[in-house]
């Protein structure tokens, strides 16, 4: 295993009071990163978030000196909302809305099946 990407539900005020999601990824793996593995596990997941579940707003919650983790966020369409210095944090946000240039595509190929 590389790594894993996460999501923690939040109902969102800015939202409307709709679904929104925290979403965090790592690649623990030396060897694996820098390969686009975070970037396409974020995608996916963002993916079925959004189509299964509903979620209509992603946040990322990323160390200010974490460049790679901020510009791999950045990359797909994450927009600096929110500076918490105690913790030295950098905050990002993307409505599904401003991803409609490319996670439309990813959920109609989405595949969902059962392990057995």
């Amino acid at each position: 295993m590389a790594g894993d990407v996460n999501l923690f539900f939040t109902l969102d005020e800015e939202e409307g009071g709709r679904q929104a999601a925290e979403i965090e990824v790592m690649v623990a793996e030396q060897g694996s990163r820098g390969k686009g593995i975070a970037k396409e596990a974020l995608r996916a997941l963002m993916a079925y978030a959004s189509r299964e579940l509903g979620v209509k707003r992603f946040v990322a919650k990323i160390h200010e000196v974490n460049a790679p983790s901020r510009k791999l966020f950045e990359g797909l369409g994450f927009e600096e909302f929110k500076r918490v210095a105690c913790f030295g944090e950098v905050h990002y946000q993307l409505s599904t809305d401003k991803a409609a240039d490319w996670l439309p595509q990813l959920q109609e190929g989405l595949n969902l099946g059962k392990y057995e």
